[in-house]
């Protein structure tokens, strides 16, 4: 147990982390900023009753009796900076998460430091990307500023015909907001084989050995492997980017999704400067130090990551059922450092998820083993103790990674 105190600035979407640090450190404190003008009970009800997780409602107050801070999540980089001037250590993207929220900007970086980016159209609001989408199929539509992620995620335009029903819930949710709503348009990448993803943690543009290298299945699960070193494509990528990174103050997380062709081009499409999901679930199973490597970080140091296992694989735990209610969790009790529940409290031994924006996504279910297949097993095994109104899997999920795993071979990414 080491003697220090740490402080998680959350939104519930990562309190699992907290419960994880709880096993760590002395003491954690869990806040939760709530900007509602009509507060909510059930918010209140987040983080309550976890082992070790003391649920706080003044920042303030707690912040003076912190050693250290953490941000797992990627609006806050104004505060983080700020807290560090004042000599506070803290985990976070710092203003790297602009890379991530302002996708124009993002996009300049790229070509600044030499990466290719895809054809983008700019549409200056909703109606002329209408206009523009018109006769295109087949493109990729993501709003330039993704701070109000809730306004809707990266939206695949098949055509105007397929896309009517997107249309209709965009004009009726958003209202006067599609006036402005500033929309990137992109032609999909012809040729696409493969998706691979880097997932690690950066200090100021150094990134640590032991660094996550895996496929996705598209918010279903994931497979990966700890990598000593990187794949060449992949590395090249964090390569140009630590200069960045280092000017921006990421002392916190750091993840790529990229595109590679049939002929070994490659696109960096996304970063993502916060907790992943996939594998964020993963880090405190695949390592034994993940807490302890979130402290050094804070203090600006690189800690050197020991490894568990080096495959792991993650489900993505979803329920229609909780697209907008509360629903009950049940899992046998030593599966709990498997099972990463989000916006959770807990009463006797099973859980309730409250609804807090996540649609049905409430958490991740992890396997590790010494081969992918034992993992994915594993992973798998654990799925079937989960008791929860509406959890739904596709069984297929795991063949399609296993597909890119094979495919990626040819690209010097071996699994």
């Amino acid at each position: 147990m080491i003697n220090e105190t740490v402080l998680i600035y959350d939104r519930g979407v990562y309190l699992y982390r907290a419960e994880e640090f709880a096993k760590v450190f002395k003491k954690v404190y869990y806040y939760m900023p709530n900007a509602s003008a009509y507060p909510e009970s059930t918010r209140d009800c987040i983080g309550a009753d976890l082992d070790g997780v003391e649920r706080v409602y003044d920042f303030d107050k707690y912040l003076k009796k912190c050693d250290w801070l953490y941000f797992p999540d990627c609006y806050d980089g104004e505060k983080q900076m700020a807290l560090r001037a004042e000599g506070y250590p803290v985990f976070g993207e710092g203003h790297a998460g602009k890379l991530e929220m302002d996708k124009e900007f993002f996009y300049e970086v790229l070509e600044d430091v030499g990466l290719e980016v895809p054809y983008t159209y700019v549409a200056d609001n909703f109606q002329e990307a209408l206009k523009y989408l018109e006769d295109k199929e087949n493109v990729w539509i993501k709003p330039a500023d993704s701070f109000s992620r809730g306004d809707f995620e990266t939206f695949h335009w098949v055509n105007k015909r397929q896309a009517r029903r997107w249309v209709n819930e965009i004009n009726y949710r958003l209202g006067i907001r599609t006036d402005d709503l500033r929309l990137l348009i992109q032609n999909g990448i012809k040729d696409c084989v493969l998706e691979p993803g880097y997932d690690g943690l950066s200090v100021n543009g150094q990134y640590i050995e032991n660094s996550l290298c895996g496929f996705e299945d598209k918010d279903k699960s994931y497979i990966g492997k700890v990598l000593l070193q990187q794949p060449k494509i992949i590395q090249d990528v964090n390569d140009k980017m630590a200069p960045i990174l280092k000017k921006m103050g990421c002392a916190g997380h750091w993840t790529t999704e990229i595109k590679i062709t049939k002929n070994g081009k490659y696109f960096f499409l996304d970063p993502t400067l916060r907790n992943p999901e996939p594998p964020g679930a993963i880090f405190d199973c695949v390592y034994l130090n993940y807490p302890e490597a979130c402290r050094d970080i804070a203090y600006g140091k690189l800690p050197k990551m020991r490894i568990r296992k080096k495959y792991c694989a993650q489900i993505m735990l979803q329920s229609p059922a909780h697209d907008s209610e509360q629903i009950c969790v049940e899992f046998p009790k030593d599966l709990k450092p498997f099972i990463k529940l989000k916006n959770h409290t807990k009463t006797d031994d099973y859980y309730t998820i409250i609804p807090n924006g996540n649609g049905g996504f409430f958490g991740g279910c992890v396997g590790i083993g010494d081969t992918a297949k034992e993992a994915k097993e594993n992973c798998k095994d654990v799925f079937k103790e989960i008791v929860a109104e509406g959890l739904e899997f596709d069984c297929s999920s795991f063949g399609r990674i296993e597909e890119s795993i094979e495919a990626g071979k040819q690209f010097g990414i071996n699994l």
